[in-house]
């Protein structure tokens, strides 16, 4: 599934997963920026490529009144995070080629942060705590653990204290097994947790 971000002219993978019957997302934001904010988006059957129309108004950052833009695939790798799933005890990545070992086992290449929202009459919210609810703010998550699972493209984040929350924000700084510099963020809703995951496991959990 793709979306569009208006406010940010940009395009984003989601990621969804479905746990014990409740759906939830991450999202990633894939490279390229549109000229104007994007609204629709279709694939031509005729190219397979995607066309986006935009247009600005308020709060937008965008550089022109409007567009029509084609997204088309370069034949390059895209290093981006194709598949999670959170488990009571952390949470799984899939990239879409194989990670160094020793970039992606460090947990020094991870910084997380969660936060929540507030339901309101006026337009937006600030960032709540969700360890201090009535507290602004964000609360950064410790990664006790992480291990290169062996299909060589998931990683799993031992997380103890990852819980049900609005946003979560996953950043990395990583390396592919052939050098390429993988960075980037992934931000996500967590409805429901599976199971916790066993380290002896040999497959990606899900």
């Amino acid at each position: 599934m793709l979306h569009f971000s208006w406010g940010r002219c940009a395009l984003l993978l989601v990621l969804r997963e479905v746990v014990d019957g409740v759906p939830q997302a991450a999202t990633v934001v894939l490279p390229g920026r549109f000229l104007s904010g994007a609204m629709r988006g279709a694939f031509s059957p005729r190219d397979g490529h995607l066309y986006v129309v935009g247009s600005t108004g308020w709060q937008t950052s965008a550089l022109k009144d409007g567009c029509f833009q084609r997204v088309r695939y370069t034949g390059k790798p895209l290093d981006v995070p194709v598949e999670w799933h959170v488990h009571s005890n952390g949470l799984a990545m899939t990239f879409t080629q194989p990670l160094d070992q020793e970039t992606a086992q460090d947990i020094g290449s991870y910084a997380l942060e969660q936060w929540n929202y507030r339901y309101a009459a006026q337009y937006g919210s600030k960032d709540w705590s969700v360890a201090h609810p009535d507290e602004e703010g964000r609360d950064p998550l410790a990664v006790r653990s992480a291990r290169l699972l062996a299909d060589g493209r998931t990683v799993f984040l031992e997380i103890p204290e990852l819980k049900p929350v609005m946003q979560l924000q996953v950043q990395y700084n990583l390396n592919a097994r052939e050098g390429a510099s993988l960075r980037g963020k992934v931000y996500a809703t967590i409805n429901r947790l599976h199971k916790a995951w066993e380290r002896t496991a040999s497959s990606i959990p899900h």
